[in-house]
């Protein structure tokens, strides 16, 4: 249930725009299959068609017809970065998400992708799941969008079970994890903390971020 909701969410996250790149972290085979499916079949591939700037009245009956259907996201097909992956195919997919315009979602294994991976093309990423793993990963993970040439605020976000579950009330141990390691690096006074959104992100999943 929580990986639909998650997908609903990253769905609904690039819907925003055209442009922007997300990546979106999870740990488990099951959750990145769901996900990458999801994700895929949310995806318009249809041509985009050119109309006149002054067709303001066609404009609108769009939108409103829009807001009525299934929220659709464009890009190209999500990448996935995974243990499953071989060196030649993940090269291939970073170098894609790096420099191609139209890849603009990459799903990652939180361990795959913690070391030698550069993704900088992005300033946003989710992560599905947190609770439950090494502090260290997640650092590791959310580093790589930190990497030399990022000039933007990178935020991530997390996606919890909502209040009331195991995964919330575990919550606290992973945030005061991540902040120590924070602290580590940047020293007590200047650890990163958690906006906290109490707001349902979807109907199974709370959303926590920070920006960096």
């Amino acid at each position: 249930a929580k990986a639909a909701a998650a997908a609903a969410w990253v769905v609904r996250r690039l819907a925003r725009d055209d442009r922007s790149k997300l990546v979106v972290f999870a740990h488990h085979v099951d959750v990145l299959d769901a996900l990458h499916g999801a994700v895929e079949a949310a995806r318009d591939d249809s041509p985009r068609t050119t109309r006149d700037d002054d067709d303001d009245d066609d404009d609108a009956r769009d939108a409103a017809a829009a807001s009525k259907e299934t929220t659709r996201w464009r890009g190209g097909p999500p990448g996935r970065v995974d243990g499953a992956a071989s060196g030649g195919i993940r090269e291939q997919l970073l170098a894609a998400f790096r420099r191609d315009a139209a890849a603009r979602c990459l799903l990652v294994s939180v361990t795959a992708g913690g070391v030698g991976v550069d993704l900088s093309a992005a300033h946003d990423a989710v992560f599905v799941e947190a609770v439950g793993l090494d502090a260290s990963w997640l650092r590791q993970a959310e580093d790589r969008l930190h990497r030399r040439g990022q000039t933007r605020r990178v935020v991530a976000t997390y996606l919890l079970a909502p209040p009331g579950s195991w995964e919330d009330a575990q919550w606290p141990r992973v945030h005061a994890r991540l902040r120590a390691t924070s602290g580590v690096a940047n020293g007590e006074d200047n650890a990163e903390a958690f906006a906290v959104c109490r707001t349902q992100a979807s109907d199974d999943a709370s959303r926590k971020s920070r920006g960096s």
